[in-house]
């Protein structure tokens, strides 16, 4: 993106948090203006715009000249609170310019260090509103990662650097402690936003428990790693496909799995069903199957009350396209439900084992990489690539997941090998 088109969709940002501003002005329910504030950063997510609270969430997968790009954002959302501040000053709404005073007040007269806190609790939330829209599989995960991250805070009275320089601007508030109180927030917030990101890094770096060590009745191999995570003996022979090994211990379904090397690397192909999709699929089953990894029952059973729904109303609206609504009256729905819950389980268990060896490998999608998706998606979809833009952002940073994943995905079927 250039330094232009940043600074631009940044004052479109800022714009947007200021009518989601005048929405919670305008609401005698804190309730109700903390649930409207929420399209501020709907629109921003969805069109793609720039927002220093939550772009700075990302700053450890960025190089240093990504902080030239916060500072471009962060002017263009103060020039686009300026702007709507500035302009809403000039109607009818004064009971809104009033209450953007006693708000203004009430910020400008708190204790720095409160402010500081107080902006960091924000931008934790912040990060899960922005990173859950982001890498959530399902849609309704979307937008309620959305509407919870932004409801909680706007309720806690927790401070948006972005949303206060509207507050200030409407009420005319500005002077040399009102810049630095918006300075003391903006640092606040890049901490919050920063604090799960470097948390999530260091618990990355933790060695296995047991120190790497582990058995299996099925194999004969003890790995052990030093501290530096060098294998002292490892004598793995090439595991056949057929018969999954029963794991000497179950992990607990509810924890993130750790992977070496050795799990996914140099597995066997045979046995293994034809086409590179469905073998990699087998692979990642047989991953899960040696570890023990397991998946919540819960989860299970939400995915498959979900994927029961779609599968019916599907049928249904083919069935009535075709005259073929008794067939769907005579429906097994328990045979159905029991396929459908059969899929679920695999595509968790995949995706769960997919994003432990993301973890292992330290996977990342390079600019090149997303472009190269970009044009595929332009080529398979008939599309152009303004729109790809448009929909995963003008970095294509919304592709970094499923390049990732497809970079995993490659790894484990292409170390394979096949015996026969």
């Amino acid at each position: 993106m250039s330094g232009l088109k940043t600074f631009i969709y940044g004052i479109i940002g800022g714009m947007c948090i200021s009518i989601g501003g005048c929405a919670f002005l305008a609401s005698e329910s804190k309730v109700v203006g903390a649930v409207f504030f929420v399209v501020g950063l709907f629109t921003i997510c969805t069109f793609g715009f720039n927002l220093f609270t939550g772009k700075v969430c990302y700053s450890l997968e960025n190089n240093a000249r990504y902080l030239g790009t916060l500072g471009l954002i962060w002017l263009g959302n103060f020039a686009g609170c300026l702007i709507m501040g500035g302009l809403l000053r000039l109607t009818r709404l004064t009971a809104l310019v009033e209450k953007a005073q006693s708000v203004a007040d009430t910020k400008l007269g708190d204790s720095l260090l409160s402010i500081f806190i107080l902006a960091i609790f924000c931008n934790i939330l912040i990060y899960i509103a922005v990173d859950g829209f982001k890498n959530n599989p399902h849609e309704i995960g979307k937008y309620l990662a959305l509407f919870f991250g932004v409801t909680v805070f706007v309720l806690c009275g927790f401070e948006h650097c972005v949303a206060n320089m509207f507050y200030i601007t409407a009420a005319g508030k500005w002077s040399g402690y009102a810049l630095l109180f918006i300075m003391v927030n903006t640092l606040g917030n890049a901490a919050g936003g920063l604090l799960i990101p470097v948390l999530k890094k260091i618990s990355d770096g933790k060695p296995a428990p047991n120190g790497g060590a582990r058995d299996k009745k099925s194999e004969t191999i003890t790995v052990n790693r030093d501290n530096a995570g060098t294998d002292v003996e490892a004598a793995e022979p090439v595991r056949a496909f057929p018969e999954p090994a029963e794991p000497e211990i179950v992990i607990d379904p509810f924890a993130e799995p750790v992977l070496f090397p050795e799990d996914y690397k140099g597995m066997s192909l045979d046995g293994a069903p034809t086409g590179r999709e469905a073998a990699t699929d087998a692979l990642l089953l047989k991953i899960a199957a040696d570890r023990g990894i397991a998946v919540p029952e819960e989860q299970i059973e939400a995915e498959t009350d979900m994927q029961v729904i779609g599968r019916f109303q599907s049928m249904k609206y083919a069935a009535m396209g075709n005259g073929g609504m008794f067939e769907l009256i005579n429906l097994d729905k328990d045979a159905l439900r029991e396929e459908a819950r059969e899929d679920v389980k695999k595509e968790l268990l995949t995706d769960k084992v997919i994003k432990a060896i993301i973890k292992a490998e330290d996977i990342q999608a390079a600019p090149e990489e997303l472009e190269r998706e970009a044009e595929r998606i332009v080529r398979e979809q008939n599309t152009n690539m303004e729109m790809v833009k448009r929909f995963f952002g003008d970095d294509l940073s919304g592709l970094a997941g499923d390049v990732r994943i497809k970079k995993a995905r490659d790894l484990v079927y292409e170390t394979a090998v096949r015996k026969e």
